[in-house]
This record gives structure tokens, C-alpha cells and sequence, in this order.
């Protein structure tokens, strides 16, 4: 390691620290900024940082630590709450968003591979973009808010279930019974291991050897980092086996305990999720939308990124006020981390080409940005009626 990859490794945390802060202060999406952060230091403006090994390590650190974190904080429960509507917005969606993302790829030249992740990509949303303006009119609460809560962490889990299928069956070439064998396996691996980590949580909860202490964050930590490396030495997607064990050991422990082990596992991931994303933006290779083809394949997909995730609202919403179901449907328009990890780790797998994950990138910033823009008119108009029927 030599002292330039240091500088950057210093650089990067700084800067990226930060960039976190502000972020967490005025509610805005960490995943975008960071992103953003690292077009700046990159060779695109100052050519302060470049991708090297360690920052690599750190970012791959972070973002199994992220999703584990995710998994430990949404559990099984918050699935069966989401009703039919819930359920039928996010099918909706990523039915769509993924069909319409593979056919775009198509039609601009991509193989299957890439177009199955450009649809993957659009398959996700970001439950954090959403619930911002949902807070911020006191919407949660109400049965959008339910709905849209439920269906955002349906879709993540179902794209990160899809992704980790995806990670053996694309990188085999595989045929339609080794499609088949894989599928089985990610089912059979991840309720595994959420099944193992939950009842292994639980054991040692009643035993009294985790309480609200470093035990338990060593657990979490622990528990967490194992299931990824057994799930990539299985050929699947580490961040995924990172993840559900997140939500194993989340549905092992009593909610005051599960609260107090997201909070401890927090500065670690402050610290060592900016490396990921600021590598985003490091990596793009933004001269790749020079030619007018790439700029009208971008303006489609957020044609497509919109109009799937908005129209499976409308329509899986069993709402009685038109206004009430578009505003569920803007609210799962915008992408964040799941979709950022998705494409970079088609990037890193060598299925998808520079210039189309500049697009998805691009997409993702665009969309962070234009989810709150659409909702917000619905958002003032379904608060209004909420407050004058709490009036009557």
C-alpha cells in the first residue's frame, strides 16, 4: 500500500464523514450525495482520488454493513403488515419498472444479461427518499404511508432476492435446469439463514449472553459478515446473505434491544458506506455520454424509472381518492442504495458496459431528485384532506 492510496483512503473519509453529517441534518439522501461526492474528487472534476485496493475493501465493508442494517431494522413483521395493497403495489412496480428496463436494454442493443440488470436496477426504490416527504406532511401514519412503507421494502427485498439469483445464473451462462437448481438454492440459503440467526439470536438472548452491550454489537457485526462470505463462497451475492441475516437477527430480538443494536452499528457504517458510493463516482466514466444515443437512452429510462413505479401505484393502491394513489405511486419513484448496489455490482461482474452505468447513476441522482418533486403537490393535497376530516 503506498501513500497516495492513503491520501485517498484520508481524503474519502473526511470529505465523505462530512458529506454523512449533512446529510442526517437536513434529511437529505446520503447514497445520492456521496455519489455526487465522488464525481467531485474523481477524474471527472478534480482528479483528487482514484480507485484503488483498500478503498475497495472499505466500500465492499460498508455496504455489506448498510444492507445488514436494513435487514435488522425492516423484519419479517412489517412484511405481513402490508396487506394486499402493499403487496400489489410493489408486484406492480417491479413488473413494470423491470420489464420495461429489460425491453429498453434491448432495444438499444443490450444482451440479456445487461437488460436483466437494467430492469433489476429500476426494480428497486428507496424507502428513505420516499418517507422523507411522507414525515415532513405527517402522512406515515395514514394509510398511504402504510402502504408505501410495506411495498418499498417488499420491492428491495424481492430485487435483492432476484439479484442474488442473478449473481450465479449470469456468471455461469447457466441453462434452464441450472436456472432452476440456483433459484432453489438462493430460497434454500437465504430462509436458512434467516431462520438460523433468528432462532441462534433468540437462543442467546434467553441464555443472557447478548444484552445492550458490546456482546451484542459483536454479534450483529459478526453474524452479519459470516453470512456474506458463506453466501459468496456459495456464489451468490454477499450483500444479500449480509442482509438476511440482518433480518434474522432483527426478528430474534425485542424491539428496545433491536433499536439499541441499529443505533450501536450506526458510526460504523457512517464511517465506512461513503467509500462505496463516492467510488460510484469515482469509477463512471462520464465521457461515455457524449453520443446523442446515450442521452436519449438516460431520458427513457427515467421515462420508464417513473411511469412503472407511478402507474403500479395507482393501480395496486386500494385507495377510494385518485390523489391518494398517485401519491403512493411517486412515492416508490425514487431509487437509492439498492439500486446503486445493484448496478455497480453488474458493473464489477463485468455485465454491464461503462456507458450504460453512467446512465443507471445518472438515473438514480435524477430520480432522488424527481420522486419529492412529484409527490410533493399530492402530499399537500391528501394532508389537507386528512386535517379537515381530523377537524370534523
Amino acid at each position: 500500500m503506498d501513500v497516495p492510496e492513503i491520501l485517498d483512503v484520508i481524503l474519502v473519509l473526511l470529505f465523505g464523514t462530512g458529506v454523512s453529517w449533512v446529510c442526517q441534518r437536513y434529511r437529505l439522501p446520503a447514497a445520492v450525495a456521496h455519489v455526487l461526492l465522488g464525481v467531485i474528487l474523481g477524474g471527472a472534476v478534480l482528479g483528487w482520488v482514484s480507485h484503488g485496493t483498500l478503498i475497495h475493501f472499505l466500500g465492499e465493508i460498508g455496504v455489506i454493513l448498510l444492507l445488514g442494517a436494513a435487514g435488522l431494522e425492516i423484519g419479517v413483521e412489517r412484511l405481513k403488515e402490508a396487506g394486499s395493497a402493499g403487496i400489489a403495489v410493489a408486484l406492480l412496480g417491479i413488473l413494470f419498472s423491470l420489464s420495461g428496463g429489460y425491453f429498453l436494454g434491448r432495444f438499444f442493443g443490450s444482451l440479456p444479461p445487461e437488460a436483466f440488470y437494467i430492469g433489476l436496477m429500476l426494480a428497486a426504490t428507496s424507502i428513505g427518499i420516499g418517507t422523507q416527504i411522507l414525515q415532513q406532511y405527517r402522512l406515515i401514519d395514514h394509510r398511504v404511508g402504510e402502504i408505501v412503507i410495506a411495498a418499498a421494502v417488499i420491492d428491495d427485498v424481492i430485487a435483492l432476492y432476484l439479484l442474488a439469483a442473478a449473481h450465479g445464473i449470469l456468471s455461469n451462462n447457466a441453462g434452464i435446469t441450472d436456472i432452476l437448481v440456483h433459484l432453489g438454492g438462493a430460497i434454500a440459503l437465504f430462509g436458512s439463514l434467516y431462520w438460523f440467526f433468528k432462532s441462534l439470536t433468540s437462543w442467546l438472548i434467553r441464555f443472557h449472553w447478548l444484552g445492550d452491550s458490546w456482546p451484542l454489537v459483536a454479534w450483529v457485526i459478526g453474524a452479519i459478515f459470516a453470512s456474506a462470505l458463506l453466501s459468496d463462497a456459495l456464489e451468490f451475492s454477499a450483500v444479500v446473505g449480509g442482509f438476511f441475516a440482518g433480518v434474522g437477527i432483527g426478528d430474534g430480538l425485542k424491539r428496545d434491544v433491536r433499536q439499541y443494536s441499529i443505533h450501536a452499528v450506526e458510526p460504523l457504517i457512517w464511517i465506512t458506506m461513503p467509500f462505496f458510493f463516492v467510488m460510484i463516482g469515482v469509477q463512471a466514466q462520464w465521457t461515455a455520454l457524449s453520443t446523442p444515443g446515450s442521452r436519449w437512452f438516460l431520458l427513457l429510462l427515467l421515462a420508464i424509472a417513473v411511469f412503472g413505479k407511478a402507474l403500479g401505484g395507482f393501480l395496486g393502491a386500494a385507495m377510494r381518492k385518485a390523489r391518494e394513489r398517485w401519491l403512493i405511486g411517486f412515492s416508490m419513484v425514487a431509487r437509492g442504495e439498492v439500486a446503486l448496489v445493484i448496478a455497480t455490482l453488474g458493473l464489477q461482474q463485468g455485465h454491464i458496459a461503462d456507458e450504460i452505468f453512467v446512465s443507471l447513476v445518472l438515473a438514480t441522482i435524477s430520480l432522488a431528485v424527481l420522486g419529492p418533486l412529484l409527490m410533493t403537490p399530492f402530499a399537500k393535497s391528501v394532508a389537507a384532506d386528512a386535517k379537515i376530516a381530523g377537524a370534523h
